[in-house]
């Protein structure tokens, strides 16, 4: 059970825009089983409330059935504080009337344990779900990699299950896949970040973040150069997002780059495209670091040690630490060509590669302290040629690094410390005007 014997007061002390939508910033003060008073803070979009309603409502009779703020009272900025603080003091009242505050609603508060005097981590996992497919009168003409209803089904919960604080993930293109997804894990990933900038006859960016932790603002940046396929097909964007965390304020910038398009991954103009989206991502780095926030560009970078070895080095010129690298041996490939899920004949004679990353601009606010590689088994049954298989979650493995505070590594002989340096390296390869396509 959590560590505290009452909640004092619940109350939206203010609100802000964040992306496309309102959220609303709530301070709540708990008794400790100590008897002692501590404030948490928490913020949430009008839709949370709506969520946490059904949650407690069952735990708490005395509330009405129905949420009782309807959406439509909420024109202005006094009236939404005003209406939510009043139902938030229903529901603290109706917690001191059953003795018991109900988990959901301390998860939705942050309120569920005394703090910790050992040093915060924050996990991070990068995700390629691999769900791009082309359906015809909802009947799926094709899909890299292949059976993405099937594989769909299980990710909600290996996410959940995973233990990251943040979640980067690529390649998670439709609407009711994003919809599905962000209310199978709303309780233990309140925030979220995605952005569209597709024409009407793109496929999405495939880009999203989930968040434990409170979202600052995220804006997305279109890249300049493309594939020729990518261009008129795909929208290739660079997804940013700034989060409060134990850490301190984290940057990430989130992507996937360019995979020739269906030519030779390794080509010559292929490498050249993806230097220039990484260059991109670098830039919404530094201009995060300048406004105090440690960075790092990651995502499945479709480059690494063993392939396009030259954008590799790129990164480490340009002040970027592959953080991964000191666990390496113990990580192995992040995308091997011998899984079943990879389908496509130009990828048949690629060699097993780490092409997932976490790129940190080199510094000193967090470390690397662990990294491990995620969802290597084969849990998804799908029909295949009469009889039953079991293929992975996607193509791609997923990649979790834990990260601590530098001063908490407790050894100068570890991973280099990564975030913000003294002195930013100057940034000649991207344009430093804002992308007409940024929102």
């Amino acid at each position: 059970m959590p560590s505290i014997s009452g909640l004092r007061s619940i109350t939206v002390t203010a609100h802000k825009k964040v992306g496309d939508h309102v959220e609303y910033e709530i301070t709540t003060v708990v008794t400790g089983a100590d008897g002692a008073e501590r404030s948490v803070h928490a913020q949430h979009r009008y839709s949370a409330f709506e969520k946490l309603h059904r949650a407690v409502q069952p735990q708490l009779p005395s509330l009405p059935t129905a949420f009782p703020v309807p959406k439509a009272t909420l024109s202005d900025a006094a009236r939404r504080v005003e209406s939510l603080n009043r139902y938030l003091g229903t529901v603290c009242a109706a917690v001191e009337t059953s003795g018991e505050p109900p988990a959901a609603l301390l998860h939705f508060l942050h309120a569920e344990a005394e703090p910790s005097d050992a040093p915060a981590d924050v996990r991070l996992l990068t995700f390629n779900l691999g769900l791009l497919r082309l359906q015809l009168f909802g009947v799926t003409a094709f899909g890299s990699p292949p059976f993405t209803a099937e594989r769909f089904r299980y990710i909600p919960q290996a996410i959940l299950a995973c233990g990251a604080d943040i979640v980067a993930l690529q390649e998670i293109y439709e609407r009711g896949h994003v919809a599905a997804l962000l209310e199978a894990v709303a309780a233990v990933y309140p925030y979220h970040a995605r952005a569209d900038n597709q024409r009407v006859h793109q496929f999405h960016n495939g880009l999203l973040y989930l968040s434990r932790y409170p979202i600052d603002s995220f804006s997305l940046r279109k890249h300049a150069q493309a594939s020729s396929a990518e261009k008129w097909l795909g929208c290739k964007s660079a997804l940013e997002c700034r989060i409060a965390t134990p850490l301190g304020p984290l940057c990430f910038v989130n992507l996937h780059t360019t995979a020739g398009g269906g030519v030779d991954p390794e080509a010559q103009d292929v490498d050249t495209v993806r230097q220039s989206e990484l260059a991109e991502a670098i830039a919404m780095c530094e201009a995060a670091a300048a406004d105090g926030y440690s960075a790092a560009v990651i995502g499945d970078l479709n480059m690494g040690p063993e392939a396009s070895a030259g954008n590799y080095r790129y990164m480490e010129s340009r002040g970027y630490d592959d953080v991964i690298a000191p666990f390496a041996d113990a990580v192995g490939c992040t995308w091997d060509p011998k899984s079943p899920l990879n389908n496509l004949q130009v990828f048949a004679d690629c060699p097993a590669q780490r092409i997932d990353h976490f790129f940190f601009r080199r510094g000193g606010q967090v470390r690397a302290r662990a990294a491990e590689k995620l969802f290597t088994d084969a849990p998804v049954p799908v029909v295949h040629k009469g009889g039953t298989k079991h293929v992975p979650l996607s193509d791609h493995y997923g990649l979790m690094v834990t990260l601590v505070a530098a001063a908490a590594h407790g050894h100068s002989g570890g991973p280099a410390a990564v975030g913000v340096p003294a002195t930013a390296p100057a940034d000649s390869d991207a344009a430093a005007a804002a992308d007409p396509n940024e929102v």
